[in-house]
């Protein structure tokens, strides 16, 4: 995994749209969507790299997911 640091600024790739640069921060706090497959960029990286790949996007991703289980049925609705 890419090694990172909060104070540089990405540059994410998603739906065709580059956007950024932001911070971990600033992703967090205007949440922006980041999934595992989204490819983020920074100086000093050579290529593109999907946010899995990158270490502290790990609690991103982990908190864009969906819970494991419904809080009731969806057939029944209970």
């Amino acid at each position: 995994m890419v090694s990172s640091n909060f104070n540089l600024k990405y540059y994410i790739y998603q739906n065709g749209n580059k956007q950024g640069p932001f911070t971990l921060s600033e992703i967090e706090e205007n949440h922006i969507p980041i999934d595992s497959d989204t490819l983020v960029w920074t100086k000093g990286m050579e290529n593109w790299e999907k946010a899995e790949k990158i270490n502290d996007f790990e609690k991103i991703i982990s908190n864009n997911l969906p819970p494991e289980s419904f809080p009731y049925d969806i057939v029944t609705g209970k």
